[in-house]
């Protein structure tokens, strides 16, 4: 079986002409306007595809919760920024 590569792996023209999917400006190589064309309707098998996103639905979990722990072994640096990194911890 022979596979001939696309124009687009080795054509630059061939590559501009796909690059956008709705093509709205003009690019011109070596003082020619390349030939937009849309990338949908150069294809050979189109497959569509309608994304629809599925939220997780509300819950009480984790409302109220409160945690106090006593940590009386740190012992803050001297800019009260950041804690002594000892052996106690």
């Amino acid at each position: 079986m022979d596979q001939v590569a696309p124009d687009s792996d080795y054509s630059l023209r061939a590559y501009c002409s796909i690059l956008y999917l709705k093509p709205r400006m003009q690019i011109i190589i070596r003082g020619e306007k390349v030939q937009t064309q849309l990338v949908s309707k150069s294809l050979a098998l189109i497959e569509k595809d309608v994304y629809r996103p599925k939220f997780l639905a509300a819950n009480n979990m984790g409302v109220g919760v409160v945690g106090i722990i006593e940590c009386n072994f740190l012992k803050p640096t001297h800019n009260k920024q950041d804690f002594d990194y000892t052996n106690d911890y």
